[in-house]
C-alpha cells in the first residue's frame, strides 16, 4: 500500500526537473524557445570551442553573408584559415579589404586573398586576377591571367565572363575569338550568371558565326532580367512593349522598365517618360520620370528637362533650374550626342540673356557639387563669353 509520505523511486529527479521551468537545454537555458539567432550563437560557441563541424557550418554562414559580421565569426574564420582552408582565407581577406570587424588593411587583405588563390579557391583566384590583371608580378609568381584561367576551368562564372570579354576585345576579332567567347559565356550561363546570359544574348545578335536561335536568345535575355540585371530588364521591357498587343502586355512591359529604372538604369527611366506620354499620363508623372533619367546623367533627358523648365507652359518658368540642366546637357564626351549638346548650348545662351545676375548666381550655386565641375565650367564660360561680347559691343 502506498502512503503519501513514502518516497517513490525517481521522485527526487522528477521534482528537480519539473519545477515549472520547462526543459533544460544543452546551453544551460531552460524554458527558452529555440530561435535562429540563438541556434547561431550556440553553433558559434561550439566553433570557438574547437568543434570542427561547427567551424565549417559557421564558415558556410559567413560565406552566405559575404564577409564576417562580428569578431567571433572572424575568429572562427581565422582559425580555419591558419589550417589552410581556402574559403576561410578568402573570408579573412574580405574582412580586411572591406574593413568589416577589423580595420581596413589592403596589404593584409590581398595577402590572404593570394593565399586562398594559391590554395585553389576559384573565387579568390578570380578576385586576385581581376585586381591585378594589368599589373606586373614578380618573376616566378603565378600570373593573374593564369589564376583567371584556373578559376574559369573550375566554372567560376566571373572568371569565364572575363576570359570571354578578353576574346571579344581582340583586334582583329576573328571567328575563333567569338567561338571561344561563346563557349566561356555558356559556362557562366549554365551557372545562371546574369552577365554571362546577357553577354551571350548580345554576342549571338552581333555575329552570324555563333548560334543565334531566337528561342535561346529570348531565354537568355529574359533570364538575365529575372536575375535582376538592370540593362537586361530594360531591354526585355522594351521587347515586350514592342510586342504588346493588349493592355496586359503593356503593363508587363512597363513593369520591367520600372524595375530597371528603380535599379538605376537612366535609359529605362527615359523610355518610361515616352510611354507615359504615349499613354496620356499626368504631366507631373511624365516629368518625374524625365527628372529621374536626367539626375542619372541621361543627356537627352537633361536637355528635355532644361527646355521644359525654360518654356514651361503649365506653370511658372524656372530659369535657374533650366540653366542648370542645360549646362549639364552640354558637357561633351565620346558617349554623348554632339547634336544634343549643341542644341542645349544654343538654348542656354538664349536663356542667359533673360536672366538676372541673381538668377545666374543661383545657377552657379546649384552647380556647386563635386559632380558638377564640368557643368559649372560650361555655364561660367557662357557668362564670360556674354561679358566679353557686351564689352566689345558684339551681339550674343
Amino acid at each position: 500500500m502506498r502512503h503519501e509520505d513514502d518516497e517513490q523511486p525517481g521522485e527526487d529527479e522528477r521534482g528537480s526537473n519539473d519545477a515549472g521551468d520547462g526543459p533544460h537545454d544543452a546551453d544551460g537555458q531552460s524554458g527558452v524557445p529555440w530561435t535562429i539567432e540563438r541556434e547561431r550563437a550556440w553553433m558559434t560557441a561550439l566553433a570557438l570551442a574547437g568543434v570542427e563541424p561547427a567551424q565549417l557550418l559557421v564558415l558556410q554562414r559567413v560565406q552566405a553573408d559575404a564577409t564576417p559580421t562580428d569578431a567571433q565569426t572572424l575568429e572562427v574564420c581565422q582559425t580555419l584559415a591558419e589550417t589552410n582552408h581556402p574559403a576561410a582565407c578568402r573570408m579573412v581577406a574580405r574582412a580586411y579589404l572591406a574593413g568589416h570587424v577589423v580595420p581596413s588593411d589592403a596589404v593584409a587583405g590581398w595577402a590572404w586573398m593570394k593565399k586562398a588563390a594559391d590554395l585553389g579557391d576559384p573565387e579568390a583566384m578570380t578576385q586576385w586576377a581581376l585586381e591585378h590583371l594589368f599589373q606586373d608580378v614578380p618573376e616566378g609568381e603565378t600570373r593573374p591571367v593564369d589564376y583567371l584561367y584556373r578559376a574559369a576551368v573550375n566554372q567560376q562564372p566571373d572568371a569565364a565572363l572575363m576570359l570571354a570579354r578578353m576574346q571579344l576585345a581582340a583586334v582583329p576579332q576573328t571567328a575563333a575569338h567569338r567561338a571561344e567567347a561563346y563557349a566561356w559565356l555558356t559556362v557562366g550561363a549554365r551557372r545562371d550568371h546574369a552577365w554571362s546570359l546577357y553577354d551571350l544574348w548580345r554576342l549571338s545578335g552581333m555575329a552570324d558565326d555563333v548560334p543565334s536561335d531566337e528561342t535561346w536568345r529570348t531565354h537568355w535575355l529574359r533570364r538575365a532580367a529575372e536575375l535582376g540585371l538592370p540593362v537586361a530588364q530594360r531591354l526585355w521591357g522594351s521587347t515586350l512593349w514592342r510586342q504588346a498587343g493588349s493592355a496586359a502586355g503593356r503593363i508587363e512591359a512597363e513593369g520591367w522598365l520600372q524595375k530597371a529604372a528603380s535599379a538605376g538604369d537612366a535609359e529605362a527611366a527615359f523610355q518610361l517618360t515616352s510611354i507615359m506620354c504615349h499613354e496620356h499620363r499626368p504631366h507631373d508623372v511624365c516629368l518625374g520620370w524625365m527628372l529621374t533619367a536626367a539626375r542619372r546623367g541621361h543627356q537627352q533627358a537633361q536637355w528635355e528637362v532644361g527646355r521644359t523648365l525654360a518654356d514651361e507652359a503649365q506653370g511658372p518658368r524656372r530659369l535657374s533650374e533650366a540653366a542648370m540642366w542645360l549646362s549639364r546637357a552640354v558637357i561633351p564626351s565620346d558617349e554623348r550626342d554632339g547634336g544634343i549638346g549643341n542644341q542645349a548650348l544654343e538654348r542656354l545662351e538664349q536663356l542667359h540673356r533673360e536672366m538676372t545676375d541673381v538668377q545666374r548666381a543661383d545657377v552657379l550655386d546649384l552647380l556647386s557639387g563635386d559632380d558638377d565641375d564640368d557643368a559649372r565650367r560650361v555655364f561660367a564660360g557662357v557668362c564670360d563669353l556674354a561679358t566679353q561680347l557686351q564689352t566689345s559691343g558684339g551681339a550674343f
